[in-house]
């Protein structure tokens, strides 16, 4: 969304993101400032460097082989859903249809979504979801 009435817009990219061992501070490097912006011209026509008046690292736990979202099934009624960046905002009504029907003993309505139509089983003594990606906001 362009900023409106005194509303800052924010920018986040995939190409931004990377794997780190762990979740530090939230300073980026100046290179990424200058990504997002050649980035975002391409994409949004007007775009003005002025838009963008801050940098943040930003971090999410993420599935080890896929670097996406994690849904963890632990026990009969624990469920973790380890959400990265926009697309959990985007899917919520889904995903949170998926794990109500989940909780609640019925069988889900399949997503197309990985995570919620294949859940990973946390087995003892592994951690699935190390490592944490890292992206620039």
């Amino acid at each position: 969304m362009p900023p409106v009435a005194g509303t800052p817009l924010k920018l986040s990219a995939a190409s931004a993101c990377r794997v780190v061992d762990e979740v530090g501070g939230a300073v980026s490097p100046p290179w990424w400032r200058e990504h997002l912006i050649d980035t975002f011209s391409e994409l949004i026509p007007g775009f003005r460097r002025d838009w963008l008046i801050d940098t943040r690292d930003c971090h999410y736990l993420a599935r080890r082989s896929t670097l996406g979202p994690l849904l963890a099934v632990l026990g009969d009624r624990v469920l973790s859903y380890a959400a990265c960046g926009g697309s959990s905002f985007k899917f919520a009504p889904l995903i949170a249809r998926s794990l109500a029907a989940r909780l609640t003993g019925a069988d889900p309505v399949p997503t197309g979504l990985e995570p919620l139509d294949r859940p990973l089983v946390r087995a003892s003594g592994v951690h699935p979801l190390r490592p944490a990606l890292r992206g620039v906001s």
